[in-house]
């Protein structure tokens, strides 16, 4: 995570506010500066065919950079290095500014503004970390937690995504200065969903065998940082919740796992039911990058 700027998207909600103490933070431990972007939306077909184009003069745009300044330095205490308001379609903003400041992450809320208080989930954060342009950081306001040494865990399901999600973790926890676990949940295969083909003995041994994985990963991936492993039995998403839950984990780094064409599959199952029910702060890491 060798960048040199933390960009938070904000739609100037209270629920965004836990996000932007979430990026102060980082930006305290890190010296990154923040770049604070609010996107004025323009819907996707329309933005898609140029049906339209709303003139922003420097007077406008200058009055907009101030409500921002002024909703960050509410919601922090502190002033951002830099606020920018965009027009446009806020995936694509969002995305162009990650690469135009080499973020080193991209920090969002997982709720927006109205009653339907996760409603986010199904839209632009789900659309954000199907193809997220960096590690995206998604900080839930009703999970949100901030201590001195936060509790850092990788999800690790030995996919092609292990690397990305290990670096990803790696790099906060030593940012964080503090340990990291990496945490594995198996679960047991059954024939139409019911019968159990692996005996206790026979789970027990693969088990165990993770477990010496997750210790391998550890030794060559994570030199220098304290790390403990965890493997647990159950199904990934409730795994995941209640491992989370019993160890007081603040942030969980997840990997991109998808494998189909649709947004929503791109995500791949297990973060996007998470999204749905954080038991903390979620981290997507990237997914690998094409050889070559």
């Amino acid at each position: 995570m060798k960048s040199s700027s933390i960009v938070l998207a904000t739609d100037l909600s209270e629920a965004a506010k836990s996000a932007a103490v979430w990026a102060r933070d980082m930006a305290t431990r890190t010296g990154m500066p923040v770049i604070a972007v609010h996107v004025v939306e323009i819907g996707f077909d329309n933005w898609l065919h140029g049906r339209y184009e709303i003139a922003v003069d420097d007077e406008m745009r200058a009055a907009a950079e101030k409500r921002v300044a002024e909703w960050y330095a509410d919601a922090t205490g502190e002033p951002a290095h830099q606020v920018e308001v965009h027009v446009g379609h806020a995936v694509h903003e969002l995305t162009e500014a990650a690469k135009t400041y080499d973020a080193a992450m991209l920090v969002m809320a997982s709720t927006g503004k109205g009653s339907f208080t996760r409603t986010m989930v199904g839209s632009r954060v789900q659309q954000i970390v199907s193809m997220p342009p960096c590690p995206v950081v998604i900080v839930d306001p009703i999970s949100f937690t901030l201590t001195d040494t936060p509790r850092i865990a990788a999800a690790i399901d030995f996919a092609p995504s292990t690397a990305e999600v290990v670096g990803v973790a790696g790099s906060l926890a030593a940012m964080s200065g503090t340990g990291l676990t990496l945490a594995h949940i198996f679960q047991t295969p059954r024939m139409l969903g019911v019968v159990e083909l692996l005996s206790v003995e026979q789970a027990a041994e693969v088990m165990g065998g993770a477990e010496a994985e997750l210790q391998a990963i550890a030794e060559a991936r994570l030199p220098g940082v304290e790390t403990t492993v965890a493997v647990r039995a159950g199904e990934p998403e409730t795994g995941l919740v209640e491992f989370c839950r019993a160890e007081r984990i603040d942030v969980l780094v997840l990997g991109h796992t998808g494998h189909w064409h649709s947004a929503r599959e791109l995500l791949g199952s297990t973060p996007r039911k998470l999204l749905s029910n954080q038991p903390c702060t979620l981290v997507i890491a990237p997914p690998p990058r094409p050889a070559g």
